[in-house]
């Protein structure tokens, strides 16, 4: 079953850059309305010859064109990038390619992005 979640963007204020920058949750892919979970999944169901048809079934936003769409950006920008960093689509993804590339996995703009953890304020 798929739902509309509202998701309040946090934006934050740099003093060193004197630029704002937003705080994104991991599970989301920077400038896409697909997740990162179903981003990943349509890629290892097409690897192994399959239709992933659970996550159009899961999320309602996800069609035929989308999953084409995601297979045709993967095989563009990030196939050879993960080859590179030897690591396969079963792996957890973000960490490393936030650290090699300064992009979230099947993040397609190049706008850099950092990995923050959250921390025990006083």
């Amino acid at each position: 079953m798929s739902c509309f979640i509202l998701l309040c963007v946090q934006r934050v204020w740099c003093k060193e850059c004197e630029t704002s920058h937003a705080l994104l949750p991991s599970l989301l892919v920077p400038y896409s309305q697909i997740p990162l979970k179903d981003q990943q999944e349509i890629l290892a169901c097409s690897n192994i010859g399959q239709i992933p048809e659970s996550v159009m079934e899961r999320n309602f936003l996800v069609d035929e064109n989308h999953i084409k769409y995601i297979l045709r950006q993967f095989k563009k920008h990030w196939k050879e990038r993960l080859a590179t960093l030897q690591l396969s689509l079963l792996d957890h993804l973000t960490v490393p390619c936030l650290d090699f590339y300064s992009m979230q996995f099947m993040q397609i703009r190049g706008t850099p992005n950092k990995l923050y953890t959250q921390t025990n304020m006083p």
